[in-house]
């Protein structure tokens, strides 16, 4: 995922395009609308795990926007649709890893809409009724491509545009129960692939047992170069031992209706396989997010020994201990190696079968994690979600994502600055697996705002692989501001005052 638009959704109007890097700061005062943007990741992490009815989970343990009418800015005035829109790269490689589960991507690389394309933006647009939230409208622009799908009420047939020409020969509707972003595509008649095939058999007559063809035949009828109808009629010319094509070519002309009803039916079918590749890709993206609360979990003395095995650390950090005793040897002293790089502390997992003490040595010292300062319990989650991720990391098309809500909270400027260590060697990390992660940073620090400039001036983080945004609010409004560091390690288009 590239970037993340936003419009009509609580305090944000229209977001602009938030682009995704490798280390993203989110700064603004309370009540700004930075939540609303960061608790994004979590509501649709959940809305891809879970069967839904509509398009949206609206809360969870995690985050809480209540429903569509909590949810759409109270000065939205135009259309009344909450607007979320992701900007994609299409996939340009093959995928170095054997075992790599996300190849799927390359699957698609046929279709009609992701030849000659290096990104797709994907609109959805929202809409309530007494049911609840439903799907509106979806705007896609791919290469040389504008997409329109869109009703009225949720029960209506779909109408669907592709460059302004519409498409009305197959009827077709939005069904949910599904997992992802998308609805499935429901014929109401008749479905696209079925429309080709009564044409076809109405042409072949009384020559069936004569009529030879495989399955693959017919499937290659859809693979199309252009979306144009006289584009199609001499590709189908060209395909000289395809026994369908011919019989389309010989039996009817470029103008005729059966062939562009013909025509209408694979574009559908080439559109309909792009939206499951951009379903897909985004689903994907979210299930590889991670996100950690503002507020983590405050550990004690003694913890209850539950026996799990756990391989991802809780938004709050409070299984931090199962995951510590989950771990290999190896994966263990690479893990402790990590905290110590870059928090010079190491720590133990103690105790009997029944109770077990998290203890953090530091300076020479072993205590208690209770009894060093409530800092330390605030830190750990960060960092054990940090080396986690950043070690599942591997190489292919997609980053993991981390979201992290004030992370110095609780924590002396020393530390906070020290946090900054952390993200960068999570960062070295990944980009051993070949694809480095993206973390997303909402803080109130100036230390760790300041010692990321000092890393990036002494060449430890490029400038490039750096964003920041500034989240302002006036008037219930809030207003978003791109900048960045540059490479000496100073923020462009800093407001005076803006952290005082």
């Amino acid at each position: 995922m590239r970037a993340i638009r936003i419009k009509n959704f609580r305090s944000i109007l229209d977001s602009g395009d938030i682009k995704l890097n490798n280390i993203n700061l989110v700064l603004g005062k309370n009540s700004s609308g930075k939540s609303s943007f960061l608790r994004l990741f979590p509501m649709f992490k959940q809305t891809v795990r879970n069967e839904l009815r509509g398009p949206v989970l609206w809360f969870d343990d995690s985050y809480d926007f209540g429903n569509f009418s909590n949810a759409i800015s109270r000065y939205a005035t135009s259309d009344k649709n909450i607007m979320f829109g992701f900007t994609v790269d299409l996939p340009n490689k093959k995928c170095a890893s054997e075992k790599c589960s996300d190849c799927f991507i390359y699957q698609y690389s046929d279709n009609l809409f992701c030849k000659n394309a290096k990104q797709a933006s994907l609109d959805l647009y929202l809409s309530s009724d007494n049911n609840g939230t439903f799907l509106q409208k979806i705007k896609v622009k791919v290469g040389e491509y504008n997409i329109s799908l869109k009703i009225k009420n949720r029960n209506d047939n779909i109408e669907i545009s592709i460059n302004n020409i519409h498409y009305n020969h197959i009827l077709l509707k939005w069904r949910y129960n599904t997992k992802g972003i998308l609805p499935d595509f429901v014929g109401t008649s008749d479905n696209p692939s079925k429309t080709v095939s009564q044409i076809i058999n109405e042409y072949i007559g009384n020559n069936k047992e004569q009529f030879k063809y495989t399955e693959k035949d017919f499937r290659s009828l859809f693979f199309i170069k252009s979306s144009n109808s006289k584009d199609i009629y001499a590709q189908f010319k060209r395909k000289r031992n395809n026994n369908f094509a011919k019989l389309i070519t010989e039996s009817l002309d470029c103008d005729s209706p059966d062939f562009l009803k013909i025509c209408d039916a694979i574009i559908l079918l080439n559109l309909m396989e792009f939206l499951l590749f951009m379903d897909k890709s985004i689903s994907t993206d979210f299930s590889k997010s991670y996100y950690m609360t503002p507020l983590r979990y405050s550990f004690a003395r003694y913890i209850r020994n539950k026996e799990l095995s756990v391989d991802n650390i809780e938004p709050s950090g409070k299984n931090v201990m199962e995951y510590i005793m989950s771990l290999g040897e190896d994966e263990k002293q690479s893990y402790m190696s990590f905290l110590e790089q870059s928090l010079d502390i190491y720590i133990t997992v103690e105790g009997n079968d029944e109770n077990k003490s998290i203890f953090i040595q530091k300076d020479g010292e072993k205590d208690n994690i209770i009894d060093i300062g409530y800092g330390y319990s605030q830190i750990l989650p960060i960092a054990t979600m940090l080396w986690d991720v950043a070690n599942k990391q591997h190489k292919c098309e997609f980053s993991e994502i981390i979201v992290i809500e004030q992370p110095e909270i609780h924590l002396h400027p020393s530390m906070q600055s020290q946090l900054v260590n952390l993200f960068i060697n999570a960062i070295s990390i990944s980009k051993k697996h070949g694809n480095p992660i993206k973390l997303i940073l909402e803080t109130h620090s100036s230390y760790l705002v300041n010692q990321l400039g000092k890393c990036i001036r002494n060449k430890l983080v490029s400038s490039d692989t750096t964003s920041v945004y500034l989240f302002e609010k006036s008037k219930g409004i809030t207003d978003i501001t791109a900048t960045n560091y540059d490479e000496n390690g100073r923020i462009q288009r800093w407001p005076i005052g803006f952290l005082d």
